[in-house]
C-alpha cells in the first residue's frame, strides 16, 4: 500500500500504513469525521475538533462542538469547513487555528421540521464538500434536513431541498458539470441538473435503496474513461445490521453519470451480510478504489470499481475511509 489510510469510527481514529501493519490507534472513540493534509490531523469527536500537527502524536481541542463532518477547499487547504450536532456549520480561513460560525443556517425556519430518528434526536451536517470546478461553491448534507449550499465559502447558507428527500447522508458535485449534483440517501439516489434548485430521484431498480456512501470518480485524462459513480444500499438503516440476516448490502456502479445503475457482483456479492459503508478514491492511482465494510474489512480494486477484492481484514470497526498519498 502506497497511501494511508485512516479509518473513523465508534472505535476510535486508527492509521494503517502498510499493507501487514497492524493498525495504529491515534484516538479512542468515537471519532465521526477526518481531515487530514500532510502531518496537520483533524479529528471530528463527541465533545470537541482536534487538531494534531505532528501527525497525531499529540492533539488539541480547538473547537468545543460536536463535529460530524469537515472540508478542505481543494484550492486553498487553509479553508476548512465543519459540521456540527446539532446541525450547524463552522468556518476557518487560517488552517484550523480560528473559527466563526456560518449564522444563517441557524436561523432557518425548517430547522424546527429538522430530526434524527435516534437519540439524542438532533439533526446534523453529515457530509460536507466543496464543488472542484467553483472553489467558493460548498454542499452540506444534513441528516435529516436534506441539502444546504453555500456560494461565498461558507460565509452564507441556503436551502437547495425541492424534490430531494430529508435523510440525506452522502452529497457529491458531478467533475464535468458544475450544475449537476448527486445525493445518496435514505429513499435511494438523486439527481439534480439545476445547481440543487430541483432534484428528481431516479434509479428505481435499485432494490436497496438505503443508500449510505457515494463516489464520483472522474474522466480518465486521457479520455478513455467515462466518470464513474459508486454507491451501496442496504435494506434498512445501520441499527437493523447486526441481526441474523445483517445489512443485505448491494454495491452499485454508474458509467452514465447515475442515470442508470447496476449491482456490482466480480468480488463484491449481491445481498452481503456486511454493509459498504464508505467509498475512497486513491491520489497516487486514478484506476484504484477502496471499499470499506462495517464487518472490518477493506476492499481494492484497480479497475475503477468494476472488480474487487480484500486488502485487508480484521480491521476495527469504522464507518469512514479516508486516504492521503504516503
Amino acid at each position: 500500500m502506497h497511501e494511508r489510510f485512516y479509518l473513523a469510527g465508534g472505535e476510535g481514529l486508527w492509521k494503517l500504513t502498510g499493507a501487514t501493519e497492524p493498525p495504529k490507534r491515534l484516538l479512542p472513540g468515537p471519532v465521526s469525521a477526518f481531515l487530514g493534509h500532510e502531518d496537520h490531523l483533524f479529528a471530528g469527536t463527541e465533545n470537541a475538533l482536534l487538531h494534531s500537527a505532528d501527525g497525531g502524536l499529540t492533539w488539541q481541542a480547538v473547537l468545543a462542538e460536536k463535529v460530524t463532518a469537515m472540508a478542505a477547499s481543494p484550492a486553498n487547504p487553509d479553508r476548512i469547513v465543519v459540521g456540527i450536532q446539532p446541525a450547524a456549520i463552522f468556518r476557518s480561513e487560517d488552517g484550523g487555528q480560528r473559527w466563526k460560525e456560518a449564522p444563517t443556517l441557524r436561523q432557518f425556519s425548517a430547522q424546527e421540521a429538522w430530526w434524527l430518528p435516534a437519540a439524542p434526536f438532533e439533526p446534523l451536517v453529515r457530509d460536507l464538500v466543496f464543488n472542484p470546478s467553483r472553489p467558493a461553491e460548498i454542499w452540506a448534507a444534513i441528516e435529516m434536513g436534506g441539502a444546504v449550499f453555500s456560494h461565498d465559502a461558507g460565509r452564507s447558507w441556503q436551502m437547495r431541498n425541492y424534490g430531494l428527500h430529508d435523510d440525506v447522508h452522502r452529497i457529491w458535485p458531478d467533475t464535468m458539470d458544475p450544475m449537476r449534483l448527486y445525493a445518496a440517501t435514505g429513499a435511494g439516489f438523486f439527481l439534480s441538473q439545476s445547481n440543487g434548485l430541483n432534484w428528481d430521484r431516479v434509479a428505481y431498480e435499485m432494490l436497496r435503496p438505503y443508500l449510505v456512501p457515494l463516489l464520483c470518480l472522474p474522466a480518465g485524462q486521457d479520455g478513455q474513461e467515462e466518470p464513474v459513480l459508486l454507491t451501496a444500499g442496504a435494506r434498512t438503516p445501520a441499527g437493523y445490521w447486526y441481526d441474523v440476516e445483517g445489512a443485505l448490502a448491494v454495491a452499485y456502479r454508474s458509467e452514465d453519470r447515475g442515470e442508470s445503475w447496476l449491482p456490482i457482483t466480480n468480488g463484491l456479492s449481491l445481498d452481503m451480510p456486511a454493509m459498504i459503508v464508505d467509498f475512497a478514491s486513491a491520489p497516487s492511482d486514478p484506476y484504484a478504489v477502496f471499499a470499506l465494510s462495517n464487518d472490518g474489512k477493506l476492499w481494492k480494486s484497480q479497475d475503477r470499481g468494476v472488480h474487487w477484492f480484500i486488502l485487508r481484514g480484521n480491521l476495527p470497526g469504522s464507518e469512514r475511509l479516508y486516504l492521503s498519498s504516503a
